[in-house]
Formats: C-alpha cells, structure tokens, sequence
C-alpha cells in the first residue's frame, strides 16, 4: 500500500475520493447557489452544499424551496476541490519522491 501511494496516479484517485467523500458526507455551505422558493418562484443566492444533492442529504428545512441548484462559480468552485486539490498534493509528492541531484 505505501509503494502504491507514491504512484502519482494512485495518490490521485485516493485524495480525489477523500474529497469527494468529505464534500458528500458532510453538510459543508461552500458553494454558491440558488434556491427557488416554492409558492412566489423568487430566486434566492445563498451557499448549498454537495450534501444537499444526495439521497440522505434531504433537509427538513428545504421544504419552501421547489429547486436548488449550484451556479457556475459553484460548479467551478467544486471542480477546483475535487480536482485541484488533489492534484497539488499529488505534485507535492512527486517532487517530494524525485531523486535529489
């Protein structure tokens, strides 16, 4: 298991998931969104979660709003844990594992 953590692709996936999970088990308010409240269908800007998006992430709260969905500086703010993130801790150990000179 160590010697395949050092494969950057290896190291890749398993912080990639890491993240995910995180983003999908924990009700974190990091992304921006919009609610669209049921009976008047204001849109309201505020922070949504990837929590919210699962089957087990229903809210009770939720009940005035008939949809929520991530704007495009959430979609991009998501993509920039789930792949950036990764993707620098990955480089770290690259560098981290090259032969000294």
């Amino acid at each position: 298991m160590k010697i395949a953590l050092k494969k950057p692709f290896w190291m890749f996936l398993c912080c990639f998931l890491a993240v995910l999970l995180l983003l999908l088990l924990v009700p974190l308010n990091l992304f921006p969104g919009e609610y669209v409240v049921k009976e008047t269908g204001v849109i309201i800007e505020g922070p949504l979660s990837l929590y919210s998006f699962t089957p087990w992430g229903y809210d009770p709260d939720m009940e005035f709003f008939s949809d929520f969905y991530l704007t495009a500086r959430g979609y991009a703010l998501a993509a920039c844990f789930l792949i950036g993130f990764p993707a620098l801790i990955t480089y770290r150990i690259t560098l981290k594992n090259r032969p000294k000179l």
